[in-house]
């Protein structure tokens, strides 16, 4: 092969090493594009993530007015009932010559949503109200899977409560009692008169409490009032609502709750929320923590939010944080759903709690006279179906107070150590 010969072969090399080299280059350059490409949409859709839905979600829960024309009860979802699936759900309410017609409301709205296959035991603790007028009160309302244990007036701590505290009335000492007034319950839903249910209990009553005494909900307007729980020396994580309790009665037998409540309440006469403080600090670390459907308090949820910036929300949606100007998100974000329409979907339990309640006439912020409005259609159809109504007023016990209209009938004050009254079908 002559020296020509070797050039060009040289040569012809050369500019083949050079084309894959040049190939190689402009391969490498359009891996590089793509990736950078990839990066720029990774970053731009996680900021999106980050920023943009959140942002949607904010002006849902920030634009969306509550009234009439908006209401949120048409998201309500309804029972879920298994068939041939009976569960016996024991329920307690507490009662005075104030509070019976709303109890009647409340028990109403609980039969009124009840699955057909489940059987309701209620036991109505008086106070102030004659037996024979609890017992005709409740009477209309027993059926075959629906019947009533009238218990007897107990007596209560002796306790002078002040002016302020009007709304904390001698019934309320008888949540203490509640595990020796019905000794042959193992578990019960305690729930407060001004309750509505719009769901069946069972759920409810089967949740598991982990060998806790008792579960209950957070109660987020009390928590954002730090100095008030130090001065009761409360200073844990959660503090509940007493509105709706799952009592495991046996275990507080066992472990003398009743006593230990009414010593301290004793000890302790400068609370405000009485029966409240005392269930939280006497038995701190013994309550479960249960979702807001069971104990929804229908004044906490919509003017908060409609004060949160944008960036308390983006805290409470991302992180742990605890902003007290807004402890609903905070203490139950992981529940919250992602459209604000659906707050109140789940929800089994609405509680009236504070001085403003529906029964006693309208309120400013038509926000809140939506949730009234709901607990007036049950008074409605209490009226319509069984023809009870809130009455005038009359003199019943040491009250000047509402009854309703059966109350007008002269009945005997309750002798005291007389036997509960069953009424409807005996215990199963």
């Amino acid at each position: 092969m002559s020296m020509f010969d070797n050039v060009a072969v040289l040569s012809s090399e050369m500019g083949e090493s050079m084309r894959k080299n040049r190939g190689g280059t402009s391969c490498g350059k359009t891996v590089k594009r793509i990736c950078k490409g990839i990066a720029v949409t990774c970053l731009a859709v996680f900021v999106l993530v980050l920023y943009l839905f959140p942002a949607i979600m904010y002006w849902d829960y920030r634009g969306l007015e509550i009234n009439k024309k908006n209401n949120p009860f048409q998201h309500l979802s309804s029972s879920k009932c298994l068939p041939g699936k009976r569960t016996d759900v024991h329920i307690a309410y507490i009662t005075d010559s104030n509070y019976l017609y709303p109890t009647q409301v409340a028990v109403y709205s609980a039969i009124k949503n009840k699955c057909p296959d489940n059987v309701y035991h209620f036991h109505i603790l008086t106070d102030d109200v004659p037996q024979q007028v609890a017992e005709e009160a409740f009477k209309p309302f027993a059926q075959k899977d629906v019947d009533f244990d009238i218990v007897p007036q107990v007596k209560t701590l002796d306790i002078e409560f002040s002016d302020f505290l009007e709304h904390i009335s001698s019934a309320a000492m008888l949540k203490f009692t509640i595990a020796e007034a019905l000794p042959k319950v193992d578990r019960v839903i305690y729930m407060d008169s001004d309750t509505l249910v719009v769901k069946d209990l069972a759920e409810l009553f089967n949740q598991d409490l982990d060998g806790y005494i008792l579960g209950a909900v957070s109660d987020i307007a009390t928590m954002a009032q730090p100095g008030y729980l130090a001065t009761i020396g409360y200073r844990e994580k959660d503090y509940f609502n007493s509105g709706m309790l799952l009592l495991d009665l046996n275990k507080m037998r066992q472990a003398k709750v009743g006593q230990n409540l009414n010593e301290y309440v004793l000890r302790n006469q400068n609370l405000i929320f009485i029966d409240q403080d005392a269930y939280n600090v006497v038995l701190r670390k013994k309550i479960k923590k249960l979702p807001y459907k069971y104990n929804c308090m229908t004044t906490l949820h919509f003017e908060r939010y409609k004060s949160v910036s944008f960036w308390k929300y983006l805290a409470h949606r991302m992180t742990s944080e605890r902003i007290l100007s807004s402890n609903f998100l905070a203490l139950y974000k992981d529940e919250l759903p992602l459209i604000y329409r659906n707050l109140f979907r789940d929800v089994v339990v609405f509680h009236y709690f504070g001085f403003s309640k529906p029964w006693r006439g309208k309120v400013k912020k038509e926000s809140f006279q939506v949730f009234y409005d709901l607990w007036h259609k049950y008074s409605e159809d209490l009226a319509n179906e069984y023809g009870i109504k809130r009455g005038t007023i009359s003199n019943v016990g040491k009250k000047r107070t509402f009854l309703p209209d059966i109350q007008n009938k002269n009945m005997a004050p309750l002798k005291q150590g007389k036997k509960n009254t069953v009424i409807g079908e005996k215990k199963r």
